[in-house]
């Protein structure tokens, strides 16, 4: 989190619950006020990211979690009645069983991140970078970068960009303005993350659509970081229409004419394919979506949506995993990020 994460903080609130199950001893407030004194928690909104790496290293060392770094999970599958899982890393590979497998892989957990055709098509890989991947800022001093997107990551990987040296950074958008109010925060309480589940289909379909079509604006401190270079520049209202060579350079032509940049950083999410994880090729088929169980009313569909995994639905609380062909069936239920 330390070496890869670029933000400067954390965006959730530090008030919701976390990983205490309820024992406060174990919450991060109470850690941080041993840490740094009783008064430091009441003096900043949202935690520090390298405070939270901290605290997470405390909580392993705490509870004597037996975590195994460098390990990759390359596949899920029913296995005699439970959960197998194949993992590969540094000491080799090794299957692991469970009743129960959680699969906390963010925001792609469910797809892949995704670099639009527009840029894809028209550069080799080494001109441009997705902002969820590695990136090596080192290269960037000195050159101008042209970042496409207008979220959180968007922006800190023009910071992380501004602050490695980059001659200019350029960030363009879509939208004709940047989204005032993060629609998100709805979310933000325990008795909503807790029960969201509950809720009728019809209403969970509703609040994500509003999701998906309002979007998020990038968090305030990030953005005024950004705003406050010389050298970056603003573009709303500039889709990439298309991308070339010129030379060394990169030409990207905008409604607002063309634009040249020596790199190309994409903040376009992901995409929600199921069967793009390892981990789920064996059993995407069997995952249930929205497309399965629930037929939005007319004026109410959303692109993307349908294909999204259905989890805590009111008529099925808890889909098993149906049987597939040549596996044994498996009655834990898996649940996957996204």
């Amino acid at each position: 989190m330390e070496s890869f994460a670029r933000m400067a903080e954390l965006r959730t609130p530090k008030v919701i619950n976390g990983l205490d199950f309820g024992c406060p001893s174990l919450s991060v407030q109470r850690w941080y006020r041993a840490a740094f004194g009783e008064a430091a928690w009441d003096s900043f909104e949202n935690i520090p990211r390298a405070h939270w790496a901290a605290y997470l290293r405390w909580y392993r060392a705490t509870l004597d979690l037996p975590v195994r770094n460098d390990t990759e999970a390359v596949d899920v599958f029913p296995a005699h009645g439970v959960i197998g899982v194949r993992t590969q890393g540094k000491a080799g590979a090794a299957v692991l069983l469970a009743r129960t497998v959680v699969l906390a892989t963010g925001y792609d957990g469910a797809g892949a991140w995704a670099v639009p055709e527009v840029v894809s098509a028209a550069l080799p890989p080494d001109r441009y970078d997705h902002t969820n991947g590695p990136v090596d800022f080192a290269k960037l001093r000195g050159r101008r970068v042209a970042v496409l997107g207008h979220g959180a990551s968007a922006f800190d990987n023009a910071n992380a960009a501004l602050a490695a040296g980059a001659a200019r950074v350029d960030l363009c958008f879509r939208r004709d303005r940047l989204p005032r109010i993060n629609p998100h925060r709805f979310m933000e309480t325990a008795g909503t993350m807790t029960h969201f589940c509950a809720l009728p289909d019809a209403v969970r379909w509703r609040v994500l659509r509003y999701f998906k079509s309002n979007d998020q604006p990038p968090p305030l401190p990030t953005f005024e970081r950004a705003m406050a270079h010389e050298n970056f520049r603003l573009h709303p209202a500039t889709p990439w229409l298309g991308l070339r060579l010129d030379g060394d350079a990169i030409a990207i032509a905008t409604p607002r004419g063309e634009l040249c940049a020596d790199h190309v950083l994409c903040g376009t999410g992901s995409t929600i394919a199921l069967e793009a994880r390892p981990e789920l090729r064996r059993i995407a088929a069997a995952v249930l979506r929205w497309r399965d169980r629930f037929v939005p009313p007319p004026g109410r569909r959303t692109r993307g949506l349908p294909v999204c995994p259905i989890w805590g639905s009111t008529t099925n609380a808890c889909p098993p995993i149906r049987p597939m062909r040549g596996s044994a069936a498996c009655s834990a239920t898996i649940s996957p990020a996204g």
